[in-house]
């Protein structure tokens, strides 16, 4: 999913959220469209990312 609000929009980026990784912070948009054509053409499978759960 990618988030552009406000401050993404002034900024000239966008914030990538992702069922893998959750937050991956901010990137331009030029960046997520190359790592992601890289994955399509790699078919590259990511790994859930599981956070320890506070207690």
């Amino acid at each position: 999913m990618l988030v552009v609000g406000q401050k993404e929009e002034e900024e000239k980026l966008v914030s990538v959220r992702s069922r893998f990784a959750g937050d991956e912070g901010q990137k331009t948009l030029s960046e997520f469209i190359d790592q992601i054509c890289k994955e399509i053409r790699t078919k590259e499978i990511r790994k859930e990312v599981v956070l320890e759960e506070k207690k």
